[in-house]
């Protein structure tokens, strides 16, 4: 019962906008913080099959520093989400 309401939310987020006060920018923020979030869990194992596959070369350094800048990115969002009273 509670996994079904999970899904439930999940696709809330998704639907098109149903009002236009504060709560659509909120929602519309959400929104951003899950693609954000999709963005990095498919962006680390994409990012290990194609150094697999192919000849291209990047720095570890570069690649952490690419990983984290994605992570903090998605964590201020989620800060700014928490903490916002719209």
């Amino acid at each position: 019962m509670e996994k079904s309401s999970k899904f439930s939310e999940f696709f809330n987020i998704l639907l098109p906008l149903t009002t236009f006060d504060g709560a659509s920018t909120r929602q519309g923020l959400s929104r951003l913080m899950l693609l954000r979030a999709i963005v990095v869990a498919l962006a680390v194992p994409g990012l290990i099959v194609v150094q697999a596959v192919t000849e291209l070369y990047l720095s570890a350094r570069l690649q952490a520093w690419l990983i984290a800048s994605i992570v903090i990115s998605v964590g201020i969002g989620a800060w700014r989400l928490q903490s916002s009273h719209l």
